[in-house]
């Protein structure tokens, strides 16, 4: 249910997770619906149990920049750890399946368990890793046509399943979802799209972006020395 990808849930052993299920328990989300919004008190910890959940927060401008995407196994808000205000919006991309813990029964399993406490520190890690990942991405490359073709490469390694016409990745996305990726306007990334497609770099269908060649996508990006 929660093995999709090497999440928190992935990381800890059976007794832990089984103890988790134990204290919290199970709820939906349809697609589109937050979970919780940007500087709203949140008394809960979400761990996905199947789907995805997009992290987003608005600029000085009103800008919508997606931040991360989290996959099955993942915990949603581990900033909950330290207060219970949230810094971004989390929206279900698709119908997700949670595991919801209230703030008070997390804490005290994590004052019972260090290992979870170990284990949401690895989360926050790999996010804080992640970010600064972004952060050089942005800064090195101001293209952004160099910024989304990244954002693709990875979403198709991170979320992609392979397909007769390439790697396709497994979250359906809008112009409007792709272009709060890279924090640009609707028409710049309608522009970057068409163009990706004449060159036979990606393909679209359904709401679906797939790659056919992941090599040459990637040395597009990087060049043939990476």
């Amino acid at each position: 249910m929660y093995k999709d990808r090497n999440g928190l849930l992935n990381t800890i052993d059976g007794r832990l997770r089984d103890k988790l299920m134990a204290r919290g328990f199970v709820t939906f989300m349809k697609k589109g619906r937050p979970l919780f919004k940007e500087r709203q008190k949140v008394d809960a910890v979400y761990f996905i149990l199947k789907g995805y959940v997009e992290l987003s927060r608005m600029n000085h401008t009103g800008t919508r920049r997606v931040i991360f995407i989290c996959a099955s196994g993942e915990c949603v808000n581990e900033v909950v750890f330290e207060q219970p205000i949230a810094s971004v919006t989390a929206t279900a991309l698709g119908d997700v399946m949670l595991l919801k813990l209230h703030r008070r029964d997390f804490m005290v399993l994590c004052d019972e368990e260090p290992g979870l406490v170990r284990a949401i520190f690895n989360s926050c890690a790999l996010k804080n890793r992640r970010l600064y990942h972004q952060l050089s991405n942005i800064t090195a490359a101001n293209r952004l046509d160099k910024q989304l073709e990244g954002k693709l490469w990875k979403l198709a390694r991170d979320f992609g399943v392979d397909t007769p016409e390439g790697r396709r990745i497994d979250i359906e996305m809008s112009v409007n979802f792709i272009s709060d990726l890279i924090a640009a306007k609707r028409e710049t990334t309608s522009r970057i799209l068409k163009k990706l497609r004449e060159d036979g770099l990606i393909c679209q269908q359904g709401g679906y972006i797939t790659i056919p060649d992941m090599e040459r996508l990637r040395t597009d990006i990087f060049g043939s020395g990476h």
